[in-house]
């Protein structure tokens, strides 16, 4: 896996990061992922502001695939 920042937004008295994460095995590509980090007290430089709100919207093409694990009467969830 190899991740990277592919963007830092200025939201005034913080900053968030977009961090994208490329997992691949020797036949190729296997997904691709991103996260956000919140970071206080480091923002304010005039950067982008960046997007308000990300969608929640899942896409509307079905999982290319399911992984379905049993979880014990007595595990916590």
């Amino acid at each position: 896996a190899a991740s990277r920042v592919v963007a830092v937004h200025d939201k005034g008295t913080a900053a968030v990061l977009v961090l994208r994460t490329e997992v691949t095995d020797a036949d190729g590509p296997l997904w691709t992922e991103e996260a956000e980090a919140f970071v206080r007290g480091e923002g304010g430089w005039g950067g982008e502001r960046g997007p308000s709100a990300r969608p929640s919207a899942p896409p509307a093409e079905p999982p290319d695939h399911v992984v379905e694990r049993a979880v014990r009467e007595d595990q916590a969830l």
